[in-house]
């Protein structure tokens, strides 16, 4: 494929996995991606360090599961929190959607 149009689905963490797929399902796409941020934690006191736990997940269009991957762990991301927290977090998804599972599911 030569890209991909990505809509982006706003839900809030208080909705039941139901009604976040029904959101996902009215819009429209032929594979439907779903990211979870189930741990996302930064902390400046000494050192800049990361906790994370997140988890990517990709269904088809009638919300039946194609692909899943999650990663977690701590990384301690050294230097300015303002620059090295948001770096992360690209990091992270990159690392995610270049995932073989994922990269086979998107093809």
């Amino acid at each position: 494929r030569n890209g991909f149009k990505a809509v982006p689905v706003t839900v809030l963490h208080s909705e039941n996995p139901t009604a976040v797929m029904e959101k996902l399902k009215k819009s429209g796409g032929e594979l439907l991606l779903l990211l979870m941020l189930n741990h996302w934690f930064s902390d400046t006191y000494y050192n800049v360090g990361l906790r994370y736990d997140v988890t990517l997940k990709i269904f088809d269009k009638d919300g039946s599961p194609v692909a899943e991957k999650n990663i977690g762990g701590e990384d301690n991301l050294g230097g300015d929190a303002r620059k090295a927290a948001p770096d992360a977090f690209v990091i992270k998804i990159e690392e995610l959607l270049n995932a073989p599972e994922i990269t086979k599911a998107l093809r």
